[in-house]
């Protein structure tokens, strides 16, 4: 059962991807050794396509979900052999790109600033009248209550 974060189901189509690409290399691996022939080929030649496989076996750079498993396919790759070190880089870096691709088309233009409605504009008001008038003349019997009320509404 996976948590609320949805990790438990991230750590699942990652394996998926992992064992899908891992199968691929087998199976290429496997066929290439099985060849009859005077000719047979080396382990070293059969490992070579067998990471062709592989890599042909990620997962798609498309959404947030298929890059990650990607990387994940890549990491697991490079650790067990399959991928040599000078394709790597090149792998993590499409991924990269395909990562800032993917946030900037989901970045959205931040919303305008509401409008001041009635209400925010009388208290915006009453705070400058406030600010700018000294103490003695907001407090003073001369002063009606009615004009500040005025103000407020």
């Amino acid at each position: 059962m996976s948590d609320r974060s949805g990790t438990n189901a991230r750590k699942s189509t990652s394996k998926t991807a992992i064992r899908r690409c891992c199968k691929a290399w087998q199976n290429t691996f496997d066929a290439f050794m099985a060849e009859p022939g005077p000719g047979r080929r080396s382990e070293a030649v059969a490992a070579s396509w067998a990471g062709l496989a592989y890599c042909k076996a990620m997962p798609r750079l498309d959404g947030t979900s298929g890059i990650r498993d990607f990387i994940a396919c890549v990491a697991h790759g490079i650790l067990i052999g399959a991928i040599p070190e000078k394709r790597s880089g090149k792998l993590l870096y499409a991924a990269q790109v395909a990562l800032a691709t993917v946030a900037a088309r989901n970045h959205r233009p931040a919303a305008p600033p509401p409008t001041p409605s009635r209400s925010n504009r009388a208290l915006s008001a009453l705070k400058n009248t406030l600010q700018h008038q000294p103490i003695e003349t907001l407090t003073n019997k001369s002063h009606s209550n009615h004009s500040v009320q005025n103000r407020c509404i």
